[in-house]
């Protein structure tokens, strides 16, 4: 059998063993994770996310003049956030007041780092690391 690359294509590395890239890292924490992730991954939720995370619960209407958005376009990221379960809603009166929720995050993460057999809850990339603690 040759090995060799044809058409410009490069060969696949020979794995040692049958085990998997991932390790033990299941395929629905990697959903979990990447469902959190495209959520987060636009530039108006992760504002409201930051917001949120750093000025405690806020109503739509701040929220809608921090973007300088429409209502309706920030409840319905709002709304996304929700189902996503990154944000809880309180009403107090006439208003909604959204907060950050880490709960289904945090438990995706330690379930991650848990499959990973990663008790330092760290990702290390070449100049940096990517670090979990809970607080």
């Amino acid at each position: 059998m040759s090995t060799q690359s044809t058409g410009g294509t490069r060969p696949k590395p020979a794995r040692s063993s049958g085990a998997s890239p991932l390790g033990n890292v299941t395929e629905g924490t990697v959903k979990g994770l990447c469902d959190m992730f495209q959520i987060m991954s636009d530039p108006h939720r992760l504002k409201i996310l930051v917001a949120l995370a750093r000025n405690g619960p806020m109503h739509v209407t701040a929220l809608k003049d921090m973007l300088l958005q429409s209502q309706p376009a920030v409840s319905h990221h709002l709304r996304l956030m929700r189902d996503a379960k990154i944000v809880h809603c309180e009403r107090r009166g006439k208003n909604n007041f959204y907060s950050v929720d880490s709960t289904l995050l945090s438990s995706l993460l330690d379930r991650m780092f848990a499959e990973m057999g990663n008790g330092a809850r760290q990702i290390q990339f070449e100049e940096m690391a990517l670090t979990f603690k809970h607080k």
